[in-house]
């Protein structure tokens, strides 16, 4: 039986209902070697008992072990990691290390479809049937997003613990920062000297007209000016601003 490896560091042991041509049926162990620490290991370690089904004698000698990964999605299967493994079977017992070849690794991304299924061939023999279904992530590929997150986040809100385990929010549903603002901003500092005088600016562009101003006013009546009458006449009244000219003058 294939347990969710998200629940359980380890799968139950069981036995497959397929059996080898030479009579063998495989007892499956598999401890998933990974850990949520400060580096999260891309391994996974499978380990299990081979006996033989007539006799339940286990199996001692060695034999070449094909395990492979395969995909499934809506235009069917693929193979997405695959690893050949010569193993030498002491009382029944093996145990395997699938990615630990530098260039033969698990990728982080290997099982984020949650279709992937786990086949192992023994010897020269068909693929074991059924295959392991893995049905969920294992959890510790998944943290390594968390050591060092390079892309985005969507949390509802922030939360951190403190030494004595008390919880703390400081990033409220909507965004806006709620924890100790001791540390956001530092303290003012000195005023800093006074720059250069920068070169003088173009002129601006000439301005539209003004509005006419109001209508002044009308100023005071001036006082009445002399009136010149012409040549002077003896028997003609003139008034105190007229002037005459006589012969002779002018």
């Amino acid at each position: 039986m294939w347990c969710s490896p998200s629940r359980l560091l380890g799968v139950v042991p069981g036995r497959l209902p397929q059996c080898l041509g030479f009579g063998l049926c495989l007892g499956l162990l598999a401890g998933w070697a990974l850990s949520v620490q400060a580096v999260v290991p891309q391994i996974i370690a499978l380990r299990g008992v081979v006996t033989d089904r007539a006799t339940g004698v286990p199996l001692n000698r060695t034999e070449q072990v094909l395990v492979t990964l395969y995909e499934r999605g809506p235009g069917g299967e693929r193979v997405v990691w695959q690893e050949r493994f010569i193993v030498r079977f002491v009382d029944g017992a093996y145990q395997l290390t699938l990615g630990a070849q530098p260039a033969n690794p698990l990728g982080e991304d290997l099982f984020r479809s949650g279709q992937v299924e786990l086949g192992i061939t023994l010897g020269d023999d068909q693929e074991l049937q059924p295959r392991l279904r893995i049905h969920s992530v294992p959890f510790a590929f998944e943290a390594i997003a968390s050591e060092n997150v390079t892309g985005d986040i969507t949390p509802q809100s922030v939360t951190i613990s403190i030494i004595n385990e008390e919880l703390i929010p400081v990033i409220d549903p909507h965004g806006r920062w709620i924890g100790d603002p001791v540390g956001l901003q530092g303290v003012t500092g000195a005023t800093g000297a006074t720059g250069a005088t920068g070169a003088p600016g173009l002129p601006g562009a000439t301005g539209a007209p003004g509005a006419s101003g109001p209508t002044g006013a009308t100023g005071v009546t001036g006082a009445t000016g002399v009136v010149f009458q012409g040549e002077w006449q003896s028997l003609r009244t003139y008034a105190i601003t007229d002037t005459v000219r006589f012969a002779g003058s002018s």
